[in-house]
């Protein structure tokens, strides 16, 4: 299923770009814990969204494919007990007067017993997931 958004962040791209090779400063973030650089670049976490279900914790990997002044490209792998969510993310940085418009689009693919939620479900937890920790992480800029 394919999600989407926008929003716009008073930092700078620049500052954006720090947390690409400072993923530790991702620790600010209320939903992520745990947080530790990998030898790849990219780091692990325990990513805790709030969903219709309450809290769930997942167990986070996110490796960068790509990143630069444009924005980044992340390939993301979740897993909580039997359930799986991996997420290919495109994040767009545009400067502008204000600050920086921040968009983003993701592919997710839930397997496990998680897939048999509805679409409809899957796709707003999902949407709102991913859109409220992209909003907190450049927030830690």
């Amino acid at each position: 299923m394919k999600v989407g958004g926008q929003f716009t962040v008073a930092s700078s791209v620049g500052a954006l770009r720090v947390l690409e090779t400072q993923p530790e400063k991702l620790a600010g973030v209320a939903s992520l814990s745990d947080v530790v650089s990998t030898p790849d670049g990219g780091f692990t976490a325990l990513f805790t969204p709030a969903t219709p279900f309450g809290r769930q914790p997942i167990a986070t990997r996110v490796a960068t494919e790509r990143a630069d002044e444009r924005g980044a490209a992340l390939r993301v792998h979740g897993r909580r007990g039997p359930h799986v969510i991996d997420v290919e993310l495109t994040i767009s940085f545009v400067e502008a007067s204000e600050g920086t418009i921040v968009g983003w689009e993701a592919d997710v693919w839930v397997r496990g017993p998680a897939a048999s939620v509805g679409q409809r479900v899957a796709l707003d937890v999902a949407r709102r997931a991913i859109g409220d920790l992209l909003v907190s992480s450049a927030a830690c800029a």
